[in-house]
């Protein structure tokens, strides 16, 4: 299932607005009990909407800044620690059509561990950089749950790092903060990280007389998101609910900016919660963006829910 979008507002903005499209209003209460059961799901399940900042656990594997070189296109500027294997993360955390936008963010998946980084563009009187200087500031974490809360500090390094470039000790105190376990064997090569449950923290439960994964995700996110998220697709929802409870595979295409869709995504995962967990239900993967290096990765899987940007899609049959 492929949906289209082109409402580039963020999901989460005016979470107390009154400015739902006529065809939501159909949903009524059901609409509400909808957003009602969900959440209540994810409350019992735990680890939902903690106010408390001092509830972030040490999940940071990796922390980087990504720059846009006039020569030599997207690079690794710097990270932390300075050994791992980051081969694809630039284009991850700064995707194609990032140019055309002033600020985004971006949630995306590499193997067993999950980024979200923060891109700004700054016009600058420079030659050298046409003209135009644009870098990503993200990390890697060993969850997804949590990564919003890192937000605002990526929003206001990447800013510090468009205007003071090259000052990196504000990002390093955050990441020894914040750092946890590396997996043994995140290094072994690119794309070939196989983390076990307990290192890489991954909300996941398997059975170990079953080749199946049981769907076990604990989704936190801001207030109000999923009840936007119902409202944005009015009564498409169904169809959507539809897809995610049969495991189906679901992509969302959108021109930039590309944030919001990655939170329609993590939404959609929440309507795949299963109030009894069936091993023979396969699991429901948020790959959140994903773009050509991940061709080979969803072509495999029986179930997924991403975005990508929409000019690509008709190039390539995932």
């Amino acid at each position: 299932m492929a949906a289209s979008t082109n409402d580039s507002s963020p999901l989460l903005s005016d979470i107390n607005g009154d400015d739902f499209r006529p065809e939501s209003k159909l949903l009524g209460k059901f609409g509400v009990a909808l957003e009602h059961n969900v959440t209540r799901k994810l409350q019992i399940r735990g680890n939902f909407l903690s106010r408390n900042p001092n509830d972030v656990e040490n999940d940071v594997v990796v922390i980087f800044v990504v720059a846009f070189d006039t020569k030599s296109g997207n690079i690794v500027e710097w990270c932390l620690p300075d050994d791992n294997d980051l081969d694809g993360v630039e284009f991850k955390s700064m995707p194609s059509g990032a140019h055309t936008t002033v600020s985004d963010f971006t949630y995306f998946k590499m193997d067993n561990l999950y980024g979200l980084s923060c891109f700004a563009k700054m016009s600058v009187d420079s030659e050298a950089e046409r003209g135009a200087r644009m870098k990503s500031v993200g990390l890697l974490s060993t969850s997804y749950t949590n990564l919003y809360r890192h937000m605002p500090f990526l929003e206001s390094q990447v800013r510090q790092q468009l205007e003071t470039p090259g000052k990196y000790e504000g990002l390093e105190a955050f990441f020894h903060d914040h750092k946890s376990l590396l997996p043994a064997t995140f290094n072994d090569g690119p794309h070939q990280r196989r983390a076990s449950e307990a290192d890489s923290g991954v909300s996941v439960i398997s059975s170990p007389k079953s080749d199946h994964v049981l769907p076990h995700m604990r989704i936190t996110h801001p207030a109000g998101c999923f009840g936007q998220f119902i409202n944005f697709f009015g009564e498409n929802i169904f169809t959507l609910w539809k897809y995610v409870l049969l495991r189906r595979r679901v992509l969302f295409f959108s021109p930039p900016p590309i944030g919001v869709v990655c939170f329609r995504v993590y939404c959609a995962c929440t309507l795949g919660q299963y109030e009894v967990e069936l091993e023979t239900s396969p699991e429901l993967k948020p790959y959140f963006y994903i773009n050509i290096a991940d061709i080979d990765s969803v072509e495999s899987e029986v179930s997924y829910v991403a975005c990508k940007y929409h000019f690509m899609l008709p190039l390539y049959g995932i």
